[in-house]
């Protein structure tokens, strides 16, 4: 026979485990009163004591997995490289670039990961932006690009990568191996960097008075609901030149990608953006609108009464079936107001009709969004002065001022800001 002593050893007996979670909680529940009382003193204090993203996040290309070197060929990088330049229709390089990429900094969040990015698997993009400024600062890489690609990058060039957190409005930038002569570049980028957040955070929080302190409260208080509203509100999709919009209040309401038609000769760059960036906007557009126009079968529902489920779901109350979308602080103002309208993205591009009807045509996915109005698109025809036509279920086109006294040069944007 065996005794209770062989059985379990006295550091493992049973009764051990609740003396550890009493005492335990004394010291958690320190915590605990810190993130409740002072939630922006807590977040400060986390932040300027931990190590910057620089000293632990190494973005060297070459790895030793199973003692094999594997590494990314320098012919591929400057493809990747050029492939982001033509995307974006870049002519010229300043003196400082920089890659930001965006997270998320949220407090008790189950849906945390929600906040950060998408298009890196719901991880914040700081790795991304520092690995694509890290290519684009190799020398080889930029002969390569120079000699292969005939694309040019002044010696004096500097790429940085970036995060924006979304909840805050802040942006760190990681300048580990800068020269001195963009020191002074970098300092006034980070004053101006300050005055946006500023000016971002009144904006989202509808006050002027310590917009950014309120943010970095609401970033760790572990009882706000909603520490921040993601990309609810969203509406439109633009593809064009920065200066279609560089006057426009767009109500923080669109998407922006910049575009050249004049570069696109092939319309590549185009049918990658169509294929890419805004096949990724409508799965954002339609996870909001799904979610809240029948929030009970497609969303969340309450996150007050959420139980996190296995770490990997939540369920509402104590049982039912796993959520499978945004809660509803995520999309309503109040129990009442709403905050996000159920709106289909609005696609706004600036290019020739020909160009846009030969790629949606030869594009099934793309053609069926059209077809079934998941997307409504618009096109600014840069060859007849910007006249905006809209693409109809049936591929053709018509015209918004059919009467040629109603001709006007008004960017379809303009409209799709007053949603």
């Amino acid at each position: 026979m065996f005794t209770s002593g062989q059985i379990f050893p006295k550091n493992a007996m049973l009764p051990s485990a609740f003396g550890f979670v009493e005492a335990a909680g004394l010291v958690y529940g320190g915590g605990l009163f810190s993130r409740t009382i002072v939630p922006q003193g807590l977040y400060k204090w986390k932040r300027n004591s931990e190590n910057p993203y620089e000293n632990y996040c190494d973005t060297d290309l070459l790895k030793n997995v199973n003692d094999c070197d594997i590494q990314i060929p320098l012919i591929e990088q400057a493809g990747i490289l050029k492939n982001a330049f033509d995307l974006l229709g870049w002519q010229t390089f300043a003196d400082l670039i920089v890659f930001t990429g965006h997270g998320s900094h949220t407090a008790n969040n189950a849906f945390g990961s929600s906040l950060d990015c998408g298009a890196c698997a719901a991880n914040p993009g700081r790795h991304n932006a520092r690995m694509l400024a890290k290519i684009a600062n190799n020398e080889v890489v930029r002969k390569i690009l120079a000699t292969n690609f005939d694309i040019e990058i002044p010696e004096n060039t500097l790429f940085l990568a970036a995060e924006h957190n979304t909840t805050t409005d802040e942006i760190l930038l990681f300048e580990d191996k800068t020269k001195d002569i963009h020191k002074a570049a970098i300092m006034s980028l980070k004053a101006d960097l300050k005055k946006v957040q500023r000016s971002a955070t009144a904006k989202r929080l509808s006050t002027k008075k310590n917009s950014v302190s309120l943010a970095e409260r609401k970033a760790n208080d572990w009882s706000e609901t909603r520490p921040e509203w993601g990309l609810a509100k969203n509406a439109g999709f633009i593809i064009g030149p920065r200066n279609l919009t560089k006057k426009v209040d767009l109500d923080s309401r669109c998407f922006l990608h910049s575009y050249n038609w004049k570069l696109d000769k092939s319309g590549k760059a185009l049918e990658t953006i169509l294929q890419g960036p805004m096949t990724v906007t409508q799965w954002i557009n339609n996870h909001y609108y799904f979610a809240m126009v029948d929030n009970n079968k497609f969303g969340g529902g309450n996150k007050i009464v959420h139980n996190i489920t296995g770490r990997f779901g939540v369920v509402e109350g104590n049982g039912g079936d796993l959520k499978t979308g945004l809660p509803l602080q995520s999309l309503m103002k109040s129990d009442e107001e709403i905050y996000h309208e159920p709106l289909r993205l609005s696609v706004v591009i600036q290019a020739p009709l020909n160009k846009v009807r030969e790629i949606v045509s030869r594009n099934p996915e793309t053609k069926k969004l059209i077809e079934n109005q998941w997307i409504y698109v618009m096109v600014l025809d840069p060859t007849e002065d910007n006249m905006i036509y809209d693409l109809r279920s049936d591929i053709s086109f018509k015209s918004r001022y059919e009467e040629k006294n109603e001709r006007k040069n008004v960017p379809a944007f303009l409209e799709l800001a007053k949603v």
